[in-house]
C-alpha cells in the first residue's frame, strides 16, 4: 500500500516504541471521506473510536464535520472540549454511565448529545435518569441488520422497532432516528459489499417510512462503518448520514484488504528500534503487544515496509521478533517503521502521539481519550 514514511534521521531522539500522527496525511484523508459524499460534510458522522485525540477532532470540525460518534464518555468529553455540537454515543448506557452522561448534558448546555436504545428495560432506565433536564439528550434506535452484536431485531421486525419507537416518544423524549451498524458487510470486492448495502438500504428506508408513517416524525438514518462506508457513499441513500472511523488514520488492515480504499493512506506510524539479535535471521523490536495491537493472527500485527519479506514470529508484552532476509545487517539501535494492522486500538495503548508536520518535527498530541474512566471532577 502507498505510505509516505517520514526520514528516521528526524527521530533519533525520540524514544521507541512511539506513536506518530502526520497531519498533512490525516487532513487528505479527511478531504477523501468528504470527496466520497459529495462534498457535503454533512453527510458524515465520524466515530471518534479510532484516534481519541482532542486535536484530530478539531481537524474535523474545521473541515465541516459537526456531527460525531463516540463508544465512551470520555470520548464524549474529548469531543465536546474539542469544540463538538453534536454527539452520539452509540454504546449502550447502564448503571452508573446513566448518571455521568447527565452531568455531561448538564454540563455542556449548548451541545446536542444523544444515546442508542435497543431493548424496553434500558430505555427506562434512561427516562428515570433523564427526568427534569434542561439538556436532555435525544434518542436513536438501535436496529440489528445482521451484525447480532447489539440492536433490536431484525430489521424486518417493524412491530417490534415500532414499538420501542412509541415507548421512546411516550416517555418524551426526541426520537432522532435509526441507526445501522453494519460491520458484517467487510467482503474485500465493492460489488459485493455494494449488493449486501443494497439489501440494507431498502430494509432500512421501509423501516423508516412504516416509523414515520405510525409516528408523524421526519426519522433520520445514520448507517455504515469504514468499509460498508465504501459502498454506501456509492449508493443513492435518501437522507443517511455515514460513520466512517478507521479511515481517518488508516491502517494496513483496511488497506491492504480493500482495493477501493487505495486513496486513503497512513497517517499514523510506530517507530520501533531492534533491540536485540537472537539468532541468523532474526531481530527482536521493541514493538510488544502494550504499543501495537494484539489482534490475532500473529502475523498481522503490523507491516514493516523497510523488511521485505519480513515475517512475525513471536510477540509478547514488550517485544516482537522478526525473521527476514538481510536480518543480520540491521545492526542493533536500528530505527525503523511499522505499519498498524488495527489502528484504533493500537492509538489507544499510547499516551501522547509524536507530530511530523511540515517536514520536522512538532510538539505532541495527547491522546486526551484513551482512557476508559476519568472522575468528572477533574473535567467538569
Amino acid at each position: 500500500m502507498d505510505v509516505s514514511l517520514p526520514p528516521l534521521a528526524f527521530f533519533f531522539e525520540v524514544h521507541s516504541p512511539a506513536l506518530v500522527f502526520i497531519p498533512e496525511q490525516i487532513a487528505a484523508n479527511i478531504q477523501k471521506m468528504i470527496d466520497l459524499v459529495g462534498g457535503d460534510p454533512n453527510r458524515l458522522r465520524p466515530h471518534c473510536k479510532t484516534h481519541k485525540c482532542s486535536e484530530i477532532a478539531k481537524m474535523l470540525i474545521e473541515a465541516g464535520i459537526l456531527q460525531h460518534k463516540c463508544a465512551t464518555l470520555v470520548e464524549a468529553l474529548m469531543l465536546v472540549r474539542a469544540g463538538a455540537k453534536d454527539v452520539l454515543l452509540s454504546y449502550p448506557l447502564i448503571g452508573p454511565n446513566l448518571q455521568i452522561m447527565a452531568k455531561l448534558c448538564n454540563g455542556y448546555q449548548g451541545v446536542k448529545f444523544s444515546f442508542l436504545v435497543d431493548n424496553h428495560g434500558s430505555l427506562a432506565c434512561a427516562n428515570s435518569a433523564f427526568q427534569g433536564m434542561t439538556n436532555r439528550p435525544s434518542v436513536w434506535l438501535d436496529i440489528d441488520v445482521g451484525m447480532g452484536r447489539t440492536g433490536i431485531g431484525p430489521i424486518t421486525n417493524h412491530r417490534a422497532v415500532g414499538d420501542l419507537a412509541k415507548e421512546v416518544v411516550a416517555f418524551g423524549f426526541v426520537l432522532e432516528g435509526i441507526h445501522l451498524y453494519d460491520g458484517q458487510v467487510n467482503l474485500p470486492l465493492m460489488e459485493d459489499r455494494m449488493e449486501m448495502g443494497s439489501q440494507i438500504r431498502l430494509a432500512g428506508l421501509n423501516l423508516r417510512k412504516e416509523l414515520n408513517e405510525q409516528l408523524g416524525l421526519p426519522l433520520r438514518i445514520i448507517v455504515g462503518g469504514s468499509p460498508s462506508f465504501m459502498a454506501h457513499s456509492q449508493i443513492c441513500w435518501e437522507n443517511a448520514v455515514f460513520s466512517p472511523g478507521t479511515l481517518v488514520l488508516q491502517d494496513c488492515g483496511y488497506g491492504g484488504k480493500y482495493s477501493d480504499m487505495a486513496g486513503f493512506r497512513p497517517a499514523a506510524l510506530l517507530l520501533t528500534r531492534v533491540i536485540s539479535r537472537p539468532g541468523p535471521g532474526r531481530i527482536t523490536l521493541d514493538l510488544g503487544y502494550k504499543a501495537v495491537s494484539a489482534d490475532p493472527p500473529l502475523e498481522k500485527r503490523a507491516q514493516f515496509p523497510e523488511i521485505l519479506g519480513a515475517q512475525i514470529v513471536m510477540q509478547s508484552e514488550e517485544h516482537l521478533v522478526l525473521e527476514a532476509p538481510g536480518a543480520d545487517e540491521i545492526p542493533l539501535g536500528q530505527a525503523l517503521w511499522a505499519i498498524p494492522f488495527h489502528v484504533c486500538p493500537t492509538v489507544a495503548l499510547h499516551d501522547r502521539a509524536t507530530i511530523w508536520q511540515a517536514g520536522q518535527l512538532n510538539p505532541s498530541w495527547e491522546i486526551d481519550a484513551r482512557t476508559r474512566f476519568i472522575q468528572w471532577e477533574h473535567h467538569s
